[in-house]
């Protein structure tokens, strides 16, 4: 297994190539009953390059998944993923697929960082808010209210955007 790139065996095949090579369904919202518990409602969610069990918290990538549900160990789910003796077509689709994997990845890690600052945002515009609540009607609310009443709900509305 010696000079095999890990990340272009990652990246040869989606998850759902994976998935439906092996007879499994997906639901058209990208989900299955997980193959790991008993279950009757799906719960396995289906991405690109990896999957998450919101039942039983199982999750990782193609390998991960191949090992588990194969019953294989690490080299040989990457054997089974094509380890070896790949050809030339098929390194061009790798680096494609490697290359929306990167991509993918840097969106997550950019939704992720920008999810985690409009958190902050919103905690401390509700602080805020709380602080600096008028006392009864009559009184004239403080500038910092206003604010926080003003922008908290825009920026739920943008952490509903994030994918």
């Amino acid at each position: 297994m010696n000079n095999i790139d890990i990340t272009a065996i990652k990246t040869r095949y989606t998850m759902k190539d994976i998935i439906n090579r092996l007879g499994i369904e997906i639901d058209r919202k990208d989900f299955i009953c997980c193959p790991f518990h008993n279950e009757k409602t799906p719960s396995f969610k289906v991405y690109d390059y990896s999957f998450y069990c919101f039942g039983c918290g199982a999750g990782g990538d193609i390998i991960d998944f191949v090992k588990r549900y194969l019953n294989l160990s690490f080299s040989e789910a990457v054997e089974y993923l094509g380890g070896t003796n790949i050809s030339f077509s098929e390194q061009r689709k790798i680096m494609n697929r490697k290359r929306e994997y990167e991509n993918a990845e840097k969106e997550r890690s950019l939704n992720n960082e920008k999810r985690a600052a409009l958190l902050d945002e919103w905690i401390r515009l509700d602080l805020q808010r709380r602080k600096f609540v008028p006392a009864n009607q009559d009184e004239e609310p403080d500038e910092r209210f206003i604010e926080a009443i003003i922008k908290m709900p825009q920026i739920e509305n943008e952490l509903d955007g994030l994918k």
